[in-house]
Parts: C-alpha cells; structure tokens; sequence
C-alpha cells in the first residue's frame, strides 16, 4: 500500500484546482487503476482516512475524473478490496485489568496505520 499512496504524491498540488492536471499525476492515478486498484479503494473508501488531510472522496474522484480516469467505486467490491475498517485494531475496553494476549498485535496494528496516515499525510502537504 505504501508504495501505491507514495506514487500519487504529484497529484497534492492539483487536489484543490478545477483544471487538468499534470500528466504526472494523470500517469499516476492511470498507472494505480490499472495495477493497484486494491489500494485506491481502501483510499477512496476511507472518508475518515481521506478528512483527516481535508479532502473528500468526491474531490479525489474529481482528480480522477479530470484526468479521464474512470474510478467507479463499485470496482472497488468487485475486486474484493478490504474494508477500511478490517485494518484498523479493535479499541480496548475501558477499565479491562486482565492481561490482554493481543495486545501486541493492536500494537502492531496502531504501528502500520501510522505509517499509512504519514505516507498518505506526504502526499497531501
């Protein structure tokens, strides 16, 4: 996943406009439709991941759209990309004072989500 969101990184500064954008970004976005759609769809279908660096779906859809790219997000369950909530750990119940066996994979799960979110995070400042 990392790999695919770092490719879309010359796609921030076209976010917030109305016109096309360069044919690096458009070559981007191409390139990740065609070989890593998994990874567009879990972005496309994390509004919450998305809001975080203030932008919608709509407006990346938009991006793809001005480029003439066809992202239909009904692709995305088509090609059986996981839901976003799947990646996230579960939270621990308040006031839980036995020894809880995974905590280390909710640790581990906290870890690779910060990695998305400062990857995704470069793409978007």
């Amino acid at each position: 996943m990392t790999e695919c969101v770092s490719k879309l990184v010359p796609c921030f500064n076209d976010l917030n406009t109305t016109t096309t954008p360069v044919k690096e970004c458009c070559d981007s976005i191409k390139e990740a439709v065609e070989k890593e759609l998994t990874c567009l769809c879990t972005i496309y279908t994390s509004p919450g991941l998305l809001a975080q660096f203030n932008v919608t779906t709509e407006k990346a859809l938009g991006l793809s759209r001005r480029c003439n790219v066809t992202t239909d997000l009904s692709a995305c369950t088509a090609k059986g990309a996981p839901s976003p909530k799947a990646s996230l750990p579960p939270p621990a119940p308040a006031g839980n004072t036995k020894k809880d066996a995974g905590a280390g994979n909710k640790l581990a799960g906290y870890g690779v989500t910060t990695v998305i979110l400062s990857l995704i995070s470069s793409i978007f400042f």
